[in-house]
């Protein structure tokens, strides 16, 4: 598993290029950082989950934009797939439940997205991008043997918390009908994209406590608000631990 770090990439793009190319220059290092790291392992393709039409990126024309920064092939088994067909064979094949809470770190939608973007006027934008960032990006990528991989060794202590204080600010990072049943009292919902615009904002002085369904997308975010210099901290076990805890408190008002 070879994680790349795209946020630099991201900055950049949002900096340097017209805001209705943006997932579509996004994509094009994503295939070309693919190729270089298919490159080494000698693969023969890149593999994507794209279908035809399901965001404004992945109409026929865009991909052909995208398509085009790698010399690689480009295999889409989901191309003509209905969102309620991969939603169906995600459920079937046991991806579903987590695959549905993962923050899209590297979401960003523009306000009115380029749904027929030439090849020239993409290539016109992606000049305006340094590369070497994708290459210090690859450079630095983190890479995890599947095989030999232990979940405790992922699991960092520093990032947990054994209760909820009473004064900590609670955000919960599940969806909207999630919370609308139940959260945990006082708790602010906050979508993952959101809660990274908002961490630059944030008051240092005060401690943050995150939980989300499994706990996997709020340790992950704990991790980038420590890094920033934030007193936060995540429920490890998701919901199941948060609901193991109101047992010992008294019932209060949501």
């Amino acid at each position: 598993f070879h994680a790349v770090d795209f946020a630099p990439l991201l900055d950049e793009i949002r900096a340097r290029t017209e805001q209705k190319y943006w997932q579509i220059l996004l994509k094009r290092l994503m295939l070309r950082a693919a190729e270089a790291v298919a490159g080494e392992r000698r693969c023969a393709a890149i593999v994507t989950g794209e279908a035809i039409g399901q965001v404004s990126s992945q109409t026929l024309v865009n991909l052909n934009a995208i398509t085009q920064a790698t010399r690689m092939a480009v295999l889409r088994p989901l191309v003509t797939f209905n969102k309620e067909d991969i939603i169906a064979e995600s459920k079937l094949i046991g991806t579903h439940d987590l695959s549905k809470v993962v923050g899209e770190y590297c979401a960003i939608v523009p306000r009115k997205p380029a749904t027929h973007a030439s090849v020239g006027a993409v290539l016109r934008q992606e000049e305006q991008i340094d590369l070497g960032l994708l290459d210090a990006a690859l450079a630095e990528r983190r890479v995890i043997d599947l095989r030999a991989l232990s979940l405790e060794a992922l699991h960092a202590p520093e990032l947990d918390v054994g209760e909820i204080p009473d004064e900590a600010h609670v955000i919960d990072l599940r969806g909207k009908a999630a919370y609308g049943e139940w959260h945990w009292p006082g708790a602010v919902r906050l979508d993952f994209s959101e809660a990274l615009r908002v961490i630059p904002a944030l008051d240092r002085s005060r401690a943050y406590v995150l939980y989300c369904e499994f706990g996997l997308m709020s340790a992950h975010l704990a991790e980038l608000m420590q890094r920033e210099g934030l007193r936060a901290h995540h429920v490890r076990g998701g919901m199941r631990a948060v609901r193991a805890w109101t047992a010992f408190r008294e019932p209060g008002p949501v």
